[in-house]
């Protein structure tokens, strides 16, 4: 047969095509009439012969070319896409397909080639089917293992019908692989087994570091019903009963665990909100920073502002404690009816009683005189004694236990813990350990809760996982989140035994989620360094603003007339002169609420200068002498003058999506940010 010209065997591969297609329709619809084929259920495709060997190492049949039918060519491509297939070779499979394609063109005037047709269809299913697999046993996707499902049942229902038999043999492989991993995915959860406390118990003694994976774990991304189509991330989890409770973006999210452990391919958080508004004794209820359960089944919740409040089981919200004006809280637990407030800036924790200060109990916890040191702590528990998790770098951290207002010294975890984010108690009362989230090594580590020795944890084997954010044990589960995927396993050692979990590289962890961040080189646009007071960071309150929540950096070491320049490139956005002084009905209204509402936000900043970056990222700079010649629209370069320091401090603002860097996140969180962008730390 002579060679065909290129444009000539490009309309040969359309016909080629046409003629699968046609072919497909008419078996898919044979399919569909005798009931092999139903909706694409791995159930409809032939039984699974048990004595079948895997897919890997399957023996299969070289097929035969029609006789009638001159498709040496064709045939032998065939044969090497088995070959492919039995290697696992899915590159090389899809090469060959494509190649057998093509040279089916030159066959298309061949009445008697419908047999080979059949065949490629058939293979066509089955490399498809073999990809979807691969991606997700490399996942761990719900969702794509469903595909998997499907498109394997397609390729089982069509190479039982046709040549290669082997390749049905390489089908029925498939949907047995597929169903073990769904059995394994069932077991990683256990939704229909009564886990008990003995189980956990057993876990815990059991000890040893587990590696959690596709195998043997559920692998959920969390997806939320935000107003306008905000997607935030999780930064704070709570379950409850059979409810799992939410901070994303500042807002308190939920989600029934039934449809968690359900077979929806994801966790659907949804907004929960006061049923008669979102205004809590005359202020609107924004920017939540942390969660805890009680043992009434209600919910505290804690503001950046300070504010705590109390969500019922029927919704109701109340204000449980007012925001007070030297006190910076960050975190929130229970204990004995009343509340523990985590204050860095401080360094000390708040007590709180809903009846009032109780004798005997006064508002500080530490004793007066004690040596303590809570500074850049990020998350409390209690269960009598107080376990304090503590951040003091980019990738190190501490937990302290305290005791009746004193550091108990025999607590000494003997493991790094790396990156602390979280720590929590499991809800069983037998449970000895206390967990740690490390956030950057993607593990939960179990504690001794009288001496801090190591004795149980779980480290996530899954690529593309982001820095893990909270952590969660209910009813014998483990529930860890990277913010934007849920990762749920059981708890019992023969569910979360180690398995084939090779360790991955993670990727750089993203800068309170702006990756766009860590390529701009930004600097600081005057001399001075990074604050070393709490407050003078986004999120802070400082007396200026009337103690209302700060939306940006106070460099305060700025000297007189030091050059303001701009941390990046980028585009001039706004300027504004001399802004009108603030009301004194402003101020009241900041400091009773510790909110600055936004049409007053500007005058607090003075004078100022707006820079768009691009993606969503813009900086602003107040409290400066503006360069006459500065315009609107103007382009400027890193470190460009943009004006001379005042006789007060430079404020420095990064923004990103319309909300302040470090909206939605604990101070530690945003301070550990800043150092990583400004540092290098």
């Amino acid at each position: 047969m002579t060679e065909k010209t290129t444009p000539e065997r490009s309309r040969r591969l359309v016909w080629a095509l046409i003629i699968v297609a046609g072919v497909v329709l008419v078996v898919a619809i044979g399919l569909v009439l005798s009931g092999r084929l139903r909706n694409g259920d791995p159930e409809a495709a032939p039984a699974v012969d048990p004595a079948l060997p895997s897919p890997s190492a399957s023996v299969l049949c070289t097929p035969a070319p029609t006789p009638e039918c001159p498709a040496r060519r064709v045939t032998a491509g065939l044969e090497t896409i088995v070959t492919a297939l039995q290697n696992s070779d899915l590159v090389r499979a899809r090469q060959e397909l494509e190649s057998a394609l093509l040279a089916f063109a030159d066959l298309t005037d061949q009445p008697a080639c419908g047999g080979v047709a059949q065949q490629l269809l058939g293979l066509q299913a089955l490399v498809a089917a073999s990809e979807a697999w691969d991606s997700a046993a490399s996942s761990g996707s719900v969702l794509q293992t469903d595909e998997a499902a499907r498109l394997t049942a397609v390729a089982a229902g069509l190479t039982a019908r046709t040549e290669p038999d082997g390749a049905g043999a390489l089908a029925a492989g498939l949907v047995s692989a597929i169903e073990e991993r769904r059995s394994l995915m069932e077991q990683a959860i256990a939704p229909g087994r009564v886990i008990t406390r003995a189980d956990t118990i057993a876990a815990e003694l059991a000890g040893g570091l587990h590696p959690l994976c596709e195998v043997n774990s559920v692998i959920k991304p969390l997806l939320m019903d935000r107003t306008g189509g905000v997607v935030d991330t999780v930064s704070r989890m709570e379950i409850l009963s059979d409810t799992l409770f939410a901070i994303a973006g500042g807002q308190l999210m939920m989600v029934d665990l039934e449809r968690v452990h359900g077979p929806s391919p994801a966790a659907f958080l949804q907004p929960v909100v006061p049923d008669d508004g979102a205004v809590i004794a005359g202020a609107p209820v924004t920017e939540l920073v942390d969660l805890t359960g009680t043992a009434t089944g209600d919910l505290l919740l804690l503001e950046k502002s300070g504010r705590l409040l109390r969500r019922t089981l029927d919704n109701e919200w109340s204000l449980e404690r007012p925001a007070e004006v030297d006190e910076m809280p960050v975190a929130v637990a229970p204990f004995g009816g009343r509340s523990y407030l985590l204050d860095p800036g401080a360094n000390d924790i708040w007590r709180h009683s809903p009846e009032g200060e109780v004798e005997g109990y006064p508002a500080a916890f530490f004793l007066e005189g004690a040596f303590r040191d809570v500074s850049f702590a990020v998350d409390v528990a209690i269960d009598g004694a107080i376990y304090v998790a503590h951040r003091t770098g980019i990738t190190q951290g501490r937990v302290r236990r305290y005791f009746a207002g004193v550091e108990d010294p025999m607590f000494r975890p003997d493991t790094d813990l790396g990156t602390p984010v979280a720590i929590f108690l499991p809800d069983e009362p037998q449970s000895v350990l206390v967990y740690v989230v490390d956030g950057s090594g993607r593990r939960v580590l179990g504690l001794d809760r009288e001496t801090g020795s190591f004795r149980l944890g779980f480290e996530i084997h899954v690529g593309d996982t982001g820095l893990l954010t909270s952590g969660d044990i209910n009813g014998g589960r483990l529930y860890l989140t990277d913010g934007e995927t849920l990762f749920i396993t059981a708890l019992s050692p023969h569910a979360a035994a180690a398995m084939d979990c090779p360790a991955v590289p993670f990727p750089h962890p993203a800068l309170l989620d702006q990756p766009e961040l860590a390529t701009m080189a930004m600097q600081l646009p005057v001399s001075a360094t990074l604050p070393s007071v709490l407050s003078h960071y986004p999120g802070g309150r400082w007396p200026e603003f009337g103690y209302g929540v700060l939306d940006g950096l106070i460099l305060s070491g700025a000297p007189y007339s030091d050059t303001v320049r701009a941390a990046a490139p980028g585009t001039i956005s706004r300027i504004v002169v001399d802004p009108p002084p603030l009301l004194e009905a402003d101020f009241l209204v900041i400091s009773n609420t510790r909110r600055v509402p936004p049409d007053v936000g500007e005058t607090l900043w003075g004078s100022q200068v707006w820079i768009d970056h691009g993606n969503g990222i813009q900086t602003r700079y107040g409290g400066l002498s503006i360069l006459p010649s500065l315009q609107k629209g103007q382009t400027v370069h890193r470190l460009a003058i943009l004006g001379y320091a005042g006789d007060g401090p430079v404020l420095f603002g990064l923004w990103a999506n319309d909300v302040y860097l470090g909206y939605g996140r604990s101070m530690p969180e945003t301070i550990t940010g800043y150092r990583a962008l400004f540092e290098g730390e």
